[in-house]
């Protein structure tokens, strides 16, 4: 079937605050780098929020080039809470294919979860605009505020 588009609309921005409420509408994935393999972190892992919080501030820095912060910043400015029951996360595997050789890599991301984030607005905006965690491109990430 064709289809013509006729009109593309944004939703309106949720008001963002420091403190917020989010659940999982895609997989989200946050990866810790052991030499040349990522090791994918479920969000019950002890890490999963400190990586989460260095991805978030490695977005900003993406979109504000002249960002100072490191980790350890981002550990200090990020608090991820897990707010769901662990026997309700889903875990999802999917084929990405990277580098100049377009090898296939098994990607393995999180979703149907809830988790309360404690970030500055303007780091919970680049967040909840371009995604959460890791392959945001692919779709990963994409999250609705809980009220």
């Amino acid at each position: 079937a064709d289809f013509v588009v006729e009109r593309v609309e944004t939703a309106p921005l949720p008001a963002l605050q420091s403190s917020m409420t989010f659940r999982t509408l895609s997989p989200m994935v946050v990866a810790q780098k052991v030499g040349d393999l990522d090791q994918y972190l479920t969000p019950t892992d002890a890490d999963f929020g400190r990586f989460f919080a260095v991805n978030l501030i490695d977005k900003l820095r993406s979109v504000q080039p002249s960002m100072e912060m490191d980790a350890v910043i981002a550990e200090r400015l990020v608090k991820f809470e897990l707010l769901s029951d662990p026997e309700r996360i889903k875990k999802r595997g999917f084929l990405a294919k990277e580098g100049k050789e377009k090898v296939q890599t098994k990607v393995i991301g999180y979703h149907n979860f809830t988790f309360a984030l404690t970030a500055p607005p303007e780091l919970i905006e680049v967040g909840y605009l371009g995604g959460f965690g890791k392959y945001c491109s692919m779709g990963c990430g994409c999250v609705e505020v809980v009220e």
